[in-house]
């Protein structure tokens, strides 16, 4: 028989290290994102809807699933949840992204 063609991505091969601080990067950086780019999001119409289904998922999901989550090492979701790691890995997410959020609406107002 031949050969198989590769996987479009291979959970096995792929391995990319999250750290708190890379959680923490990905927190501001879904806060600034989304704090300009919200207001383009507000359209009524149906094609506003799709752009804010696509913006949550591009400016927060995605972030927060490569660089608080991470890609590879084998573990379920629910395996991983469990590790103080993963924890703190996810309260320096949200950290970042509320403490983002609250200096940009300070510097906003002043």
């Amino acid at each position: 028989m031949g050969r198989q063609p590769a996987a479009l991505w291979d959970h096995d091969r792929v391995h990319f290290a999250t750290t708190p601080w890379t959680a923490a990067l990905a927190g501001a950086f879904s806060a600034v994102a989304w704090t300009y780019l919200s207001p383009l999001l507000t359209d009524e119409r149906p094609i506003g809807m799709v752009l804010l289904i696509a913006g949550t998922l591009l400016l927060i999901a995605a972030p927060a699933h490569l660089f608080v989550i991470g890609v590879g090492g084998g573990k379920s979701f629910g395996e991983r949840s469990l590790e103080p790691a993963f924890q703190l890995r996810l309260a320096a997410w949200l950290a970042a992204g509320i403490a983002t959020t609250l200096l940009l609406g300070l510097s906003r107002r002043t």
